[in-house]
């Protein structure tokens, strides 16, 4: 079974997805280089968890989300062109 990123569009296979909240409802999956963006929300909702803050505050908080997630979606792809040059290498 198949589905579609709800973040990039991208397609794959459903037992590969991930839970996207909270950026989106659960029914919806997305792939594991956006999970990063996931990832990286839950991990700042994490640390912010009990504090007011006020509407500067929370969007300072969502750029660091994306510049984490950003840089973690960066990392994972260049691990994955690494691991198929690899593969391809010993092929």
């Amino acid at each position: 079974m198949e589905y579609e990123c709800a973040i990039c569009g991208v397609e794959g296979m459903l037992v590969r997805s991930n839970n996207p909240e909270p950026l989106l409802p659960r029914e919806q999956r997305v792939c594991s280089s956006c999970n990063a963006y996931v990832t990286a929300t839950r991990v700042v909702l994490m640390t912010k968890a009990g504090n007011s803050a006020s509407k500067g505050e929370f969007c300072d908080t969502l750029v660091n989300v994306l510049k984490m997630a950003y840089t973690l979606r960066g990392a994972h792809e260049s691990l994955m062109e690494l691991m198929m040059g690899n593969m391809e290498e010993d092929e």
